[in-house]
């Protein structure tokens, strides 16, 4: 029988940080599984705010995404991720990759082998959270006898992916596999699938690996308006990738023509979730239905309307899955 989906929220770095924080007590108390705390270069880090989050709850999971060893050297962020595990031991989970070429330029960074960099990281880290010493060459970074003090963590690890190879190697390495927002069902779906061949094909069990996706939820008075939101939303998304995440409902060049505002609604309705604040009752079941195991839920709505927003999303779920 297949586990029930997680439902946790999406703390993206450029929301303001106050209100968004304000949030995990809320969703800790309605029963939600978790909350991510998304770094994005130009706006804020993921580890403060995750840190405070920890502090703010007692079993909720705090999960870190946007971490790359091309804005950290693997050895400081091994020793940032233990500080923060010891603010919610047992609960933490970290998201790694190579990070967005665009944004990366904007720190003076280039990424030159995404695959055998987040590789290097995933490695390093493994054997930095079980105590073990680190030494040599790890991807482009070298290591003189690096241990980690007050090892073995508990600390699950998962790879941000997005292309079949990056998907491959996280079902090689990692916990788990972190989908972007922007991801429509079917290519979910797609993700799902090609994970699962590469756990069956390394003899790896499907339910020690955790597949978690992003979404957009956009909650308005009537449907049109809520497609406003997302259709601004993805105005700002670099349009290749956009187009990427949405192949089966987006032609190449679709986001470069009329942009995102010329987006039809059958396409908008496939990029989000798109409800009025009464009708979230089974708006999450096409993404059970893909495979995922945890849906990350990123709130389009005003700050004031979101801790009630967050109470109707735990009130979806049916308490037979509790």
């Amino acid at each position: 029988m297949k586990r029930p989906l997680r439902l946790s929220l999406s703390l993206a770095g450029m929301s303001p940080l106050p209100p968004a924080l304000d949030l995990v007590e809320v969703a800790e108390a309605c029963g939600l599984d978790g909350i991510w705390s998304c770094e994005q270069i130009g706006f804020r880090d993921a580890l403060v705010p995750s840190a405070v989050a920890a502090g703010r709850t007692r079993e909720l999971e705090i999960g870190v995404v946007g971490l790359s060893s091309a804005t950290r050297h693997p050895g400081l962020l091994a020793m940032e991720v233990a500080s923060l595990a010891e603010f919610c031991p047992g609960r933490l989970r970290v998201a790694v990759g190579a990070g967005d070429p665009g944004l990366l330029a904007k720190l003076g960074q280039r990424v030159t082998a995404p695959l055998s960099d987040t590789r290097a990281l995933v490695r390093t880290l493994r054997d930095a959270f079980a105590g073990r010493v680190v030494d040599g060459e790890r991807g482009p970074f070298r290591f003189e006898e690096f241990g980690l003090n007050g090892a073995p963590l508990d600390v699950g690890i998962d790879v941000m992916a997005v292309r079949p190879r990056m998907l491959a190697m996280a079902a090689e390495e990692a916990d788990g596999v972190h989908l972007s927002m922007g991801s429509t069902p079917g290519v979910l779906r797609e993700s799902v699938a090609a994970v699962e061949e590469g756990l069956q094909g390394r003899g790896r069990a499907r339910g020690d690996f955790r597949v978690v996706a992003t979404c957009m939820l956009a909650v308005a008075p009537d449907h049109e308006t809520a497609r406003s939101i997302v259709r601004s939303v993805v105005s700002m998304a670099e349009p290749d990738m956009a187009e990427y995440l949405a192949r089966d409902v987006l032609t190449p060049g679709a986001l470069h023509g009329g942009g995102a505002a010329s987006l039809s609604d059958e396409a908008v309705d496939e990029l989000a979730v798109v409800r009025t604040p009464d009708d979230l009752q089974g708006a999450f079941d096409r993404y059970a239905e893909t495979g995922i195991d945890e849906l990350a839920l990123f709130l389009l709505a005003p700050p004031d309307s979101q801790p009630d927003l967050v109470r109707r999303i735990a009130a979806t779920r049916d308490p037979r899955e509790e």
